[in-house]
């Protein structure tokens, strides 16, 4: 017989990001699986309210944690928030970006990408990783993006970062999934998550085809476990990925998602 999800990916479950849109979205569909979930993020009344909604609807326990995951002691706060805990799984979707020219973008906006990004993932799959491979069983799931298909004009480290996750996903997926590891990259497109909306993308075409973070969050439990670590949310993101891994020269892709960053935010300041 099959383990169910909550056999494989229980007791707990941690979402990293898990305020609003699509961290909101995967805790509620893991409650919905029957798994107690670990709900952490920077602002804690938007978490609380999130946390509340999924404990009046499901028979689950529910945790809330104010961390600031590109705080330099995240090891250690993370570990105190599970050392009472058997995680089986983790979804790190937590992630900072500016849409800006990279030279008029801060270095200190730069630096806590980095950390929010690609330090504050790699910790927590250390750290939760290590656990799942002696068990024997547990999943990873990876917040990536279309923008890590190559680099991305106005967000670019943000792409850079997104390729990091990507590539992370991969080497675990390699290594622990012999030990009864699931992992999984997600590259997501346009997703109708509060922060997108915020940014005022243009309302044409690709705005049009954004997801729900529900459909996303379905969909993504879904696919964790089976087979290739990397999964594309939309078929346009997987068309963009065929176009520019296999059919486009690199240089040709770069300017292709440039483009379309730019027709999403054509009025972001230009250099020239």
């Amino acid at each position: 017989m099959t383990p169910s999800f909550q056999q494989t990916y229980g007791p707990w479950a941690v979402v990293a990001g898990a305020s609003q849109g699509i961290g909101a979205a995967f805790s509620q569909e893991i409650a919905r699986q029957g798994v107690n979930v670990i709900m952490i993020a920077r602002t804690l009344a938007p978490l609380e309210a999130t946390a509340q909604a999924i404990r009046q609807q499901f028979r689950v326990q529910v945790r809330t944690h104010s961390l600031d995951l590109a705080t330099p002691d995240l090891a250690e706060q993370f570990q105190a928030i599970i050392q009472d805990v058997e995680v089986g799984l983790l979804i790190y979707n937590a992630a900072a970006s500016e849409i800006k020219p990279y030279v008029q973008s801060s270095l200190d906006s730069k630096l806590r990408q980095l950390d929010l990004n690609c330090r504050g993932p790699l910790t927590l799959t250390s750290l939760c990783g290590e656990k799942m491979a002696t068990r024997g069983r547990g999943g990873l799931l990876l917040m990536s993006s279309a923008t890590s298909l190559r680099g991305t004009e106005l967000l670019v480290t943000y792409a850079a970062t997104k390729a990091f996750n990507t590539t992370l996903a991969e080497g675990l997926w390699q290594e622990l999934s012999p030990k009864g590891v699931h992992v999984l990259g997600v590259v997501a497109g346009a997703i109708r998550t509060p922060n997108y909306e915020n940014s005022n993308p243009q309302q044409n075409r690709i705005h049009a085809t954004a997801q729900a973070p529900e459909t996303l969050a379905q969909n993504a439990l879904a696919r964790l476990g089976r087979g290739y670590p990397i999964w594309f949310s939309s078929w346009q993101v997987r068309l963009s990925e065929l176009l520019f891994s296999r059919l486009l020269p690199r240089s040709t892709g770069i300017r292709m998602l440039g483009r379309i960053t730019r027709q999403l935010y054509p009025n972001v300041g230009d250099l020239e």
